[in-house]
């Protein structure tokens, strides 16, 4: 017999709350008009409220070269559709509620900010370190040898023209997954496919669900996912053991206060008007 709801949320109350956040974000964003489907006049109206999908999405070119750290964090709140979302909450009530009673609220309440963060930043090294190979590549191919136009490129991150946005949860959620099946051997697959060579040790099964979302949505962001997996390596390795508590509360605080500066610029008496890229490139994480 299941476990009572009720009594559930009250083992978990951490994922509970960032269940119930998650949500409440969605529905804030959309009641703005700040969804997917959000057009260019549309999202310049609304850019004051600081609640548009585009202003709030992990995107290469707004992080470093306009420095919008805030959205290292805001990215992981935010999700491209209600599908998107009650897919991304049932994953993490899943995944969540079980590391939480596993590892305990405080080491649980340090790996969600670890894992909602730390993926994102890893996504802008990749992102910026492939934008950089790219640009190398193609002075190679010009004959050029002067190296301070690739600088210059990695400095501006993108160009303006490039509006691809990641957002949602699942990054996080894939780095639980591997912290769950190493924390308590936890199998992720329903227990009938444990047959399958590949499905019997429940560590593979974080890659499986990888290549199964890409392949059910091919819209995700795989290296995202793949980000995900790789900061939970790092986790279950101790790789991001000095990052402890009083560490990832400061990270965690400056975002915030990252996301209030930003807030209090788009919505004060001077207000610095931007043009929102669009959203037609948008990754969407499953």
């Amino acid at each position: 017999m299941g476990v009572p709801l009720l009594y559930r949320v009250y083992q978990a109350p951490l994922t509970s709350g960032v269940c119930m956040l998650l949500a409440a974000v969605h529905f804030l964003v959309s009641s703005s008009g700040g969804g997917a489907n959000t057009s260019s006049s549309s999202s310049a109206s609304s850019s004051s409220a600081f609640m548009t999908l585009p202003d709030l999405g992990l995107n290469l070119h707004r992080v470093l070269a306009h420095k919008q750290y805030y959205r290292l964090l805001t990215s992981s709140l935010v999700h491209a559709s209600l599908a998107h979302l009650v897919m991304n909450i049932c994953a993490l009530w899943s995944l969540g509620s079980s590391l939480e009673i596993t590892l305990g609220p405080v080491k649980y309440a340090t790996l969600l900010v670890q894992f909602s963060v730390l993926p994102s930043i890893l996504l802008l090294v990749v992102l910026a370190t492939q934008q950089a190979g790219q640009r190398a590549l193609a002075l190679r191919r010009s004959g050029t040898t002067d190296l301070l136009p690739l600088f210059h490129s990695v400095t501006a991150a993108t160009e303006e023209r490039d509006t691809s946005m990641t957002v949602g949860f699942s990054g996080a959620l894939f780095a639980m997954a591997v912290q769950l099946v190493h924390a308590g051997d936890i199998s992720l697959l329903p227990s009938h496919g444990r047959e399958i060579p590949i499905l019997s040790d429940p560590r593979t099964h974080p890659w499986v669900l990888l290549f199964a979302s890409k392949a059910l949505v091919p819209t995700s962001s795989f290296a995202g996912h793949l980000c995900g997996m790789a900061v939970g390596y790092a986790s279950v390795g101790g790789a991001i053991a000095w990052l402890d508590v009083y560490w990832t509360m400061t990270l965690f605080l400056w975002l915030v206060g990252a996301c209030a500066m930003q807030w209090g610029r788009t919505t004060g008496r001077v207000i610095v008007v931007t043009e929102s890229p669009s959203t037609d490139a948008m990754e969407q994480p499953p």
